[in-house]
């Protein structure tokens, strides 16, 4: 990147020509991102007016094409038809060594990443080709590290989108360039959605919310080719390393709406691929605040040692008053304040839980027990601590390997504060029986 005297950014990346360039010439390359991460650009420095090129169709492709040592680059790859993306699978498996081909699209069939990956191809993606904040440092005068960081965050690197504001920032004096982004980004969702169907555009508002969805999956509730139609659109989808769909500038979608059914259905799969959180963030989305709660008491109790806390305390925020009424929301809860300090807050949700618990199922009054006992704990009130973990063993039973070892391990807690040899003796004890219930119950991380 180099500083221009009218104030723009340069965007020279010498680095990614010299990729671009060198991959293409071994054989063939991929390059793959959403419309505005300057891929026409790159293109055009790469290999000026000296490459054949396609649009969106692969035309009568053949090996004597790359006898005279011309590169072939097929643009907007993402429009080619099923039959299309078939025969460029099959050049590109046996491609003579001559061959110079670049594929180039917003998004590009599976087929024909994983036939480039098999002869050994280049990839360039999204994540190569946005501009980071130490670029825009440079390239920019009077642009701190956080702002700029602030801007790649907001325009998620996009080099059209960053040029733009910094264009439009400077017609108006006083403007903030990452304000300026964010309204393009806004402008830019909303243009493409009014280019895609109303089905797909609930396809997006799932995305918007769960993203990282296999091709399979998003299939299932948009048919098939969504993605490509998702793309063709302007819809800034794109794929991570394993071949998930994310989409990016999220943010900017989040305002379409998603059908209840077909939240259920997908907070179901989210479930499956071990992603409550999400699963219960997209049924509040859909209105569904009683599938939510139900979700949220069948999560694992580890879910507070697997989630940002901050994110699970935004969550049950979101269930108001429902939080108040329900026991194992207020563990949640008060499992998360603890991740973050709060200790009173927890400590007074473990209190309101043993008070609803009266006369409850033992089962669940011996899960707050033990959440008793590890916030007596926790105040330094050890006696306490172990008569409510001991009464949480009381009458324990099958199912009930987590509370089993959570009071053990509270109870091994407890015993280890004394310097005497019984009671460290009994915590060794303790201990070891604790470690057996969590390797019961597939908890390995915690007995270790």
């Amino acid at each position: 990147m180099r500083r221009n005297q009218g104030g723009t950014i340069g965007l020279a990346r010498s680095q990614l020509l010299e990729r671009i360039t060198a991959a293409a010439a071994r054989g063939i390359v991929l390059i793959e991102a959403p419309v505005g991460y300057g891929k026409t650009w790159l293109l055009r420095k790469a290999f000026g007016v000296d490459a054949r090129r396609l649009r969106g169709e692969i035309g009568a492709l053949n090996d004597r094409w790359f006898d005279d040592g011309r590169p072939v680059v097929i643009d907007d790859a993402h429009l080619l038809s099923d039959h299309e993306v078939a025969l460029l699978g099959e050049f590109v498996e046996f491609a003579p060594d001559s061959a110079r081909l670049v594929i180039v699209g917003r998004i590009i069939a599976d087929r024909v990443h994983e036939i480039v990956q098999l002869v050994d191809g280049g990839l360039i993606d999204a994540t190569m080709l946005t501009v980071t904040a130490a670029e825009i440092v440079e390239g920019f005068e009077h642009v701190t590290l956080d702002e700029a960081e602030r801007l790649t965050d907001v325009a998620d690197g996009c080099v059209r989108t960053i040029t733009t504001a910094f264009a439009q920032a400077r017609q108006e004096p006083g403007s903030s360039v990452v304000q300026v982004a964010a309204q393009i980004v806004r402008s830019e969702s909303i243009t493409a959605l009014q280019q895609i169907e109303e089905a797909d555009q609930r396809v997006v508002g799932l995305l918007a919310r769960s993203s990282g969805l296999d091709r399979h999956l998003l299939a299932r509730f948009g048919g098939q080719r969504i993605i490509e139609r998702l793309a063709a659109g302007g819809v800034p989808v794109r794929r991570d390393a394993v071949g998930a769909i994310h989409l990016v500038t999220s943010a900017a979608f989040r305002s379409v709406p998603v059908e209840r059914d077909t939240a259920i259905a997908l907070a179901r799969e989210l479930i499956q691929r071990g992603r409550p959180i999400e699963a219960v963030g997209l049924l509040l989305d859909a209105g569904d605040a009683d599938g939510a709660t139900e979700l949220l008491r069948d999560v694992s109790e580890s879910l507070i040692d697997t989630v940002d806390p901050r994110m699970l305390l935004g969550l049950l925020g979101r269930l108001g008053a429902i939080v108040e009424r329900e026991p194992l929301l207020l563990l949640l809860r008060s499992g998360a304040a603890a991740s973050v300090g709060r200790m009173t807050d927890a400590s007074a949700d473990i209190d309101r839980a043993a008070v609803l618990v009266r006369g409850a199922d033992a089962v669940l009054r011996r899960r707050v027990q033990v959440e008793t006992a590890r916030a007596r704990l926790a105040e330094g009130h050890l006696a306490e601590a172990v008569r409510a973990a001991e009464a949480a063993l009381v009458d324990v039973g099958t199912g009930e390997e987590r509370t089993y070892a959570r009071a053990h391990e509270i109870l091994a807690e407890c015993a280890s504060t004394s310097e005497a040899r019984a009671q460290l003796q009994r915590a060794s004890e303790h201990y070891r029986t604790a470690i057996a219930a969590w390797e019961s119950c597939g908890e390995f991380a915690r007995a270790r």
